[in-house]
This record gives structure tokens, C-alpha cells and sequence, in this order.
């Protein structure tokens, strides 16, 4: 876990990591969240629709910006106060997924950073994208 405090974060500071979509990762957030919907569940259901395959939730996706905000950037001190996600493309099982954000802006005043974030696929597409506003509690 990273320990970036307010004073020493600089906009134009970076931090990525990157994630395989397996197909526990999947099952678990099913799990989880309880979405059982055929976009996500049947392969033909998925076909019949013009997607490749079963499509991965997007709010799996939402999750690692969950841990990139909590773990990367900002990291220990941070408290996510909003997020604005964009779903350019599908993800699907075995996709390998890199996150990286940038802080964009700091509110001094409130210890607040906002940082964008893009997620691309094995293939450099951009599959989503975000823009959180997290405070940093220090």
C-alpha cells in the first residue's frame, strides 16, 4: 500500500498495476454483488447480443478503481468521495487489464485530489475509464 500524503502528491503523479480477469475473480464478484444477469452468466445469451463472450461485470472494473484509489493513488490515507466511470468496451474472461491513474488536480484547501484513471486491455485498447475525487485523510 502506498502512504502518499497530500503535500508530497504533485499533479502529473502516476501509479498503474495490472490484473488478469480470471474466471475466480468473476465467480467471487458474482458472488458477491448477486448480478446473475445473462450478459454475465451465458455464453450464447452473450453471442446472441454481438458480444465475443460472456461480458465481465462493469462494476468489477469499478472495484479494482476501488483498490487503485485505496492501494496505488493516492493509497493508505485516501477516502473515495465520488467516481464517474466510463465503460468504452467489453472486458471478458482472461482479458489482461492495466489501470493506471494520474492526479489531474489538487483542492488545497480540502486535501482534495482528483485523478483520472484508464484501463486498457492486452491489446492497448481502452476499455473504461474513470475520474475519482478522493480526499486524503491525514
Amino acid at each position: 500500500m502506498k502512504t502518499y500524503k497530500f503535500k508530497n502528491l504533485k499533479v502529473g503523479k502516476t501509479q498503474n498495476f495490472k490484473v488478469k480477469i480470471s474466471d475466480g475473480i468473476i465467480k467471487k464478484f458474482i458472488n458477491l454483488s448477486g448480478d446473475l444477469n445473462k450478459i454475465h452468466t451465458d455464453q450464447k445469451f452473450a453471442m446472441r447480443y454481438g458480444y465475443n463472450k460472456k461480458v465481465v461485470h462493469g462494476m468489477l472494473m469499478g472495484a479494482f478503481y476501488s483498490r487503485f484509489i485505496g492501494m496505488y493513488l493516492p493509497g493508505k490515507y485516501s477516502l473515495l468521495i465520488s467516481m464517474d466511470i466510463k465503460f468504452n468496451k467489453p472486458v471478458y474472461l482472461n482479458d489482461k487489464i492495466t489501470i493506471k491513474g494520474k492526479v489531474v488536480e489538487k483542492n488545497s484547501l480540502f486535501k482534495i485530489v482528483t485523478v483520472k484513471i484508464i484501463s486498457t486491455n492486452q491489446s492497448n485498447s481502452i476499455v473504461s475509464n474513470a475520474k475519482a475525487v478522493v480526499k486524503l485523510n491525514e
